[in-house]
């Protein structure tokens, strides 16, 4: 695929998985979902919804922010969540306060049984055009 650009958050563990983090084809940035899960597959803040929240949420805007975007970029949005009722609670507070001024992007939410990390509570794909 001609002017696509692959990169990486933790490069060695999206290799060993099998996925890209992150794919840019012009004006387009795609995000697989961003979630707490540390290179040595830990989970930053377990238990804690609205820190899990809150971390996936600022790792999502430093990426756009190196890409030349913000949050009015997102286009599309997919929350993947083990618990719906934390999301429209502490979650939407969360978002509330991260988006701020920017507007809520197309968004769904979605309950799974379990993420791909033990202790993930919340996992967030993106996709972004400038």
């Amino acid at each position: 695929m001609a002017n696509v650009i692959r990169k990486h958050l933790h490069e060695d563990l999206e290799k060993a998985v099998g996925f890209c983090q992150i794919l840019r084809k012009g004006d387009w940035l795609f995000l697989a979902g961003i979630s707490t899960v540390r290179p040595d597959m830990t989970v930053g803040s377990p238990g804690d919804f609205a820190a899990q929240t809150e971390e996936v949420y600022q790792t999502i805007s430093s990426i756009l922010e190196a890409e030349g975007m913000t949050l009015s970029n997102i286009v599309d949005e997919l929350i993947l969540t083990t618990d719906i009722n934390a999301l429209m609670t502490v979650g939407l507070d969360t978002r509330k306060k991260i988006f701020g001024k920017h507007p809520f992007p197309p968004a769904t939410g979605l309950e799974v049984q379990r993420l791909a990390v033990p202790g993930m509570m919340i996992e967030v794909k993106i996709t972004a055009l400038k």
